[in-house]
């Protein structure tokens, strides 16, 4: 008797044993690690200075810009083709249609060249102002700028270079036949007011306004040597994000000031 109830307690101390064993063995569910949020991207969408109100406007849900407008009643409207690519540029001055770019693509779907109008409201119709065409580097930014008149006599020629980060690093003009000058560049290392602003390099040719170059990161110091020469620098206040709230403008001791308001782009942006 005292025999069986030994081995009834060493069955028991076995099968307990053996229970603690499965369970230290059994695979445990592993939990997914959280998942890091996407970075938002932002665009702006309005600019502020000395009485000036510079208002920026794209197509919904996207970083596909389609006006530039200020409250002294000049702009800048932008058309698109189905697939997203710029296909005309009109600048208006005081309400006024003065000035329109056509762009043609080539097979890669690369913008080619720019076909330049004035706009004559007398006549009410295009007279040809000449085009510029493109040459592209192997990162698919535009290397050569070559500018022609009317009849096709060449006019200009940009050559640029760019650092590291993608950032303009010096441009050769040359005008022809023999003015030349040089453009050097220096940018800070935050995000750039137009970074996800889409061709945001092309439509840098056709305006006055100096946020357009700031990509990816913020123009910081502008020097022309040579034919036209000039100089500028500017300065950021950054906000939480990274971009830049204020941007300053230093020209001749004199200073442009400009408070600059974002939006956030709830789609993927369109390069």
């Amino acid at each position: 008797m005292n025999t069986l109830k030994q081995c009834l307690r060493l069955s028991a101390i076995f099968m307990l044993l053996l229970i603690i064993a499965c369970k230290k063995n059994k695979v445990r569910k592993t939990e997914d690690p959280p998942q890091k949020e996407p970075e938002k991207a932002y665009v702006p969408v309005k600019l502020e200075t000395d009485g000036l109100i510079i208002n920026l406007k794209y197509k919904e849900n996207s970083n596909l810009l389609t006006a530039i407008e200020e409250n002294n009643g000049n702009k800048t409207l932008i058309s698109y083709t189905t697939d997203q690519k710029p296909s005309k540029l009109e600048k208006f001055k005081n309400g006024t249609l003065y000035r329109t770019v056509f762009y043609e693509k080539d097979n890669a779907q690369s913008i080619k060249r720019a076909v330049l109008f004035n706009y004559d409201h007398v006549l009410d119709g295009y007279i040809p102002q000449g085009d510029y065409t493109f040459q592209y580097n192997s990162n698919n930014l535009p290397a050569e700028i070559k500018y022609h008149s009317s009849t096709n006599n060449p006019v200009k020629l940009h050559s640029m270079t760019y650092h590291s980060s993608g950032n303009l690093s010096d441009v050769s003009i040359l005008n022809y036949p023999d003015q030349t000058s040089t453009v050097k560049y220096t940018f800070d290392d935050h995000k750039g007011i137009a970074t996800h602003i889409s061709n945001n390099w092309l439509f840098a040719l056709e305006s006055e306004h100096w946020f357009l170059p700031s990509a990816p990161n913020n123009i910081l110091s502008y020097l022309r040597s040579g034919t036209g020469a000039d100089q500028l620098s500017f300065s950021y206040e950054y906000n939480a994000e990274r971009y830049p709230s204020k941007m300053s403008i230093t020209r001749n001791n004199t200073v442009q000031q400009l408070k600059i308001t974002y939006k956030d782009l709830p789609l993927q942006p369109i390069q």
